[in-house]
């Protein structure tokens, strides 16, 4: 059987920014422009780029989205779960469990044994506080 993947979006990403400049320089640039076709297609062409960075991720089942001191994923059809990585004391990952301490007796447990073992071992980097480039240089 397939072991799942994991799609990792990283909020705070250049192109995103990029992306949304572009959409309002476009948006902006057709009401500027006479009535016409070309017009009303800019303004559609637009607004449509505003929104495909937050499109892409609902594609996905399963998904991890971070920034600098927050992760939220979601594992399958479960919730979505937000934990800020300040507040992490220690993460325990077994053979179909990860464990997210947050104190002594606070804990979350999330069943992983369905995905790709790379994956996991890069949300739990993440978790860790350690950031996507370094979990992969190491």
């Amino acid at each position: 059987m397939q072991k799942k993947q994991l799609l990792f979006v990283n909020t705070r990403a250049n192109w995103r920014l990029i992306c949304s400049m572009v959409a309002l320089l476009i948006v902006l640039l057709s009401f500027f422009l006479y009535e016409n076709t070309l017009n009303s297609w800019l303004y559609y062409i637009g607004m449509f780029l505003l929104f495909v960075p937050l499109l892409i991720p609902y594609k996905r089942k399963s998904i991890v989205k971070y920034g600098k001191n927050w992760i939220s994923f979601k594992l399958d059809k479960g919730s979505t779960y937000t934990i800020r990585t300040d507040k992490i004391k220690h993460v325990e990952v077994f053979a179909k469990n990860l464990v997210v301490w947050k104190s002594k007796k606070k804990f979350r447990k999330f069943d992983i044994s369905s995905y790709d073992q790379k994956d996991v071992f890069q949300l739990v980097d993440l978790l860790n506080g350690r950031s996507f480039s370094e979990s992969k240089a190491s």
